[in-house]
């Protein structure tokens, strides 16, 4: 059985549970849901108990993604959550960036708004959460 088969031998009792509509992914060491939102993301992270997450946000990919060790064996990673946790507010501050003018598509450089980070309370990002 390949790697991947392995994973899905592991992972299927878990799966199998999960409500319809929930997509998710295989790779070689990695199984790997989409989420759109944080409550989403909290609800597929319900059924892998004792498991410790971390929270982090892709500035490339705007979105936010929760990433736990299942296993030695197994990263498990639910991507694309596009809402913003209700405890975290952006920081933003002012930069000189290059992007391409629609018009010429000559690059310019321009100040603009960029998130450098996240306040999310006391704790700085990323955040830890433990699954109980």
């Amino acid at each position: 059985m390949s790697y991947t088969g392995n994973i899905f031998k592991t992972v299927y009792p878990i799966l199998s549970k999960m409500p319809d509509g929930t997509y998710f992914d295989i790779g070689d060491e990695t199984l790997m849901f989409h989420a759109s939102t944080h409550a989403k993301a909290r609800e597929i992270r319900s059924f892998f108990k004792d498991t410790k997450w971390t929270r982090k946000y892709e500035s490339g990919l705007e979105w936010w993604e929760w990433v736990c060790e299942f296993s030695e064996e197994i990263t498990i990673k639910i991507i694309a959550i596009n809402d913003n946790p209700a405890n975290c507010t952006a920081i933003f501050e002012k930069q000189m960036v290059t992007e391409k003018v629609p018009v010429t598509f000559e690059e310019r450089t321009v100040e603009k708004d960029v998130i450098v980070g996240w306040n999310c309370g006391d704790k700085e990002e990323p955040e830890e959460e433990a699954n109980d």
